[in-house]
């Protein structure tokens, strides 16, 4: 009896671990280029994700924006939709991360810029 529910447990973990995997956008590409004055630091990067299933799905993606706190504090991170360059994507930072939602459709390709 023991084993028969060790063997459900294990393929309800199974099934609940293929489905986070199956949620999850593909990065396969990203462009970043470095720029450095004596003002400012920047980054701009194109970051290219793919849904890889049959479903709308919404993601969360998180950014990093500075490995420690003794780093000057961000002045502007801003986020696009490549496919929708006037329109800003929300975006959260908090403590050495910034955050930003994007909407994909089924099997499709989408390009960020940071």
């Amino acid at each position: 009896m023991k084993f028969q529910y060790r063997l459900i447990f294990l393929l309800i973990l199974t099934g609940y671990i293929q489905l986070i995997q199956a949620q999850k956008p593909e990065f396969f590409r990203e462009e970043i280029s470095f720029g450095i004055d004596s003002l400012f630091f920047t980054v701009n990067g194109n970051y290219f994700f793919r849904n890889t299933t049959d479903v709308n799905h919404r993601y969360i993606i998180v950014y990093p924006v500075r490995s420690n706190n003794t780093a000057k504090p961000i002045d502007t991170i801003m986020v696009f939709d490549a496919d929708d360059p006037g329109q800003l994507l929300k975006v959260r930072v908090k403590d050495t991360i910034a955050t930003f939602e994007i909407v994909m459709s089924p099997r499709s390709v989408k390009n960020i810029r940071v």
